[in-house]
């Protein structure tokens, strides 16, 4: 029978959607051709006259056990500068009080510089630790330059390595050589501090790899990289790989993505992995390089996130949710040997989905519930999970608002 399908198309932010990629090794997770060993059968699957699985449904992830460990999250701007900047709540009251009264003096220096030492000044700065203090930075003679302009022992300067500009310049070379190797998620330049901020989607020891196979120079001392975790772990269990036809992902870390609360059942058909619900056609699912497929405690075929403290996502058959949307072309790793495998299908990358039923669980929720009925945090949980089992049960269309118990 011949697959029949649409297409769609979302938007990247990644450095993954680079339109020329360049071809490094990678780990891909296609089923092979012959299998090792006689594979395990998930829960609720289906074997077709393929020899493929399929799966269109299971039941929700169980809620876990153990009571989530809290969040500690701070009740008021008090308390997110106190906790940011290792001070007591009182301390941090008096910081902000001692800010707010210099603001308007900062805010006018600041723009007077702009006019009268553009050549000299870069930019300024909150800083809050040991102590805070409004930062001017300069090129030259910095502390002579302020005091020509204030006496405020709260506004101080210091010097810049480097201009806006020259960090800009400092850059471009880079951007241009990493995003050609879709090694870039992302960059920022830092005029008081003198840096340029890259976020990579591959761990330090891959990109030393390319770097030293493409004869890249040292790096400038004013870019620092931040790297991703490594893909540790296989991305598909032997026991399941015979069962499917591909499990197609990126071979970069996800980096930085929109940000909107996307949704889908995610089902297994012959051996493909789909993405229905909406409007649309079923999609052909397209995973992080963080994510992996196995079974679950239960046998259930499940997704779990790569890594060194691997984490249960959800079970193949149940509803997701995923921040996106998420960009993906047919240049991307493992998109023609999707193709290849399952058909023409629309594409949609589903990044690092979560259950929508455990997306429920924010311990910050269980901590308000705690604090407002004035019990403890082990009843805090009983009672909200009590409510969202109670809040499923329920016909469609009706509310159960269980954050507010």
């Amino acid at each position: 029978m011949k697959r029949q399908f649409g297409l769609t198309i979302v938007i990247a932010l990644t450095a993954c959607s680079s339109p020329a990629p360049v071809a490094d090794p990678i780990e891909t997770a296609a089923a092979p051709v012959k299998a090792h060993a006689p594979p395990a059968l998930p829960q609720g699957a289906v074997i077709g006259t393929s020899g493929f699985a399929s799966i269109e449904q299971a039941p929700p992830s169980p809620f876990p056990d153990t009571l989530p460990p809290p969040e500690n999250r701070p009740k008021d701007e008090r308390g997110f500068y106190a906790q940011m900047a290792g001070i007591s709540d009182a301390e941090a009251a008096k910081r902000m009080a001692e800010q707010a009264a210099s603001r308007p003096e900062f805010n006018r220096l600041t723009r007077l510089m702009q006019e009268r030492e553009p050549d000299n000044f870069t930019a300024a700065r909150v800083v809050h630790k040991p102590d805070w203090s409004y930062v001017l930075y300069f090129k030259r003679d910095p502390e002579r330059t302020l005091a020509k302009y204030t006496k405020n022992p709260h506004i101080k300067a210091a010097l810049a390595r480097y201009s806006k500009a020259e960090l800009d310049a400092i850059a471009r070379p880079w951007v241009e050589r990493f995003t050609a190797h879709r090694l870039l998620g992302g960059h920022g330049t830092d005029a008081t501090f003198g840096e340029i901020r890259m976020d990579m989607v591959v761990s330090e020891a891959e990109f030393r790899e390319i770097a030293a196979r493409q004869g890249w120079p040292q790096l400038p001392d004013a870019i620092k990289l931040d790297f991703a975790g490594a893909a540790e772990g296989a991305a598909v269990d032997e026991r399941v790989r015979p069962l499917i036809r591909v499990f197609p992902q990126s071979d970069r870390a996800l980096g930085a993505t929109n940000q909107a609360l996307l949704h889908g059942r995610i089902v297994l058909r012959d051996g493909c992995l789909f993405v229905t619900g909406g409007n649309g056609p079923a999609r052909l699912a397209y995973f992080a390089r963080e994510v992996a497929l196995g079974l679950d405690e239960q046998g259930y075929l499940a997704l779990k996130r790569r890594g060194p403290a691997p984490r249960h996502l959800g079970r193949i058959g149940e509803q997701f949710n995923w921040a996106g949307p998420i960009g993906i072309n047919e240049t991307m790793p493992m998109v023609a040997e999707l193709r290849a495998r399952c058909g023409n299908a629309p594409l949609e990358h589903v990044g690092v989905p979560d259950s929508a039923r455990l997306f429920h669980i924010r311990p910050w929720v269980i901590d308000a519930i705690a604090e407002r009925r004035r019990i403890s945090r082990e009843e805090a949980w009983r009672r909200f999970k009590a409510c969202l089992e109670d809040r499923e049960a329920r016909k469609p269309g009706t509310m159960l608002e269980c954050d507010m118990l």
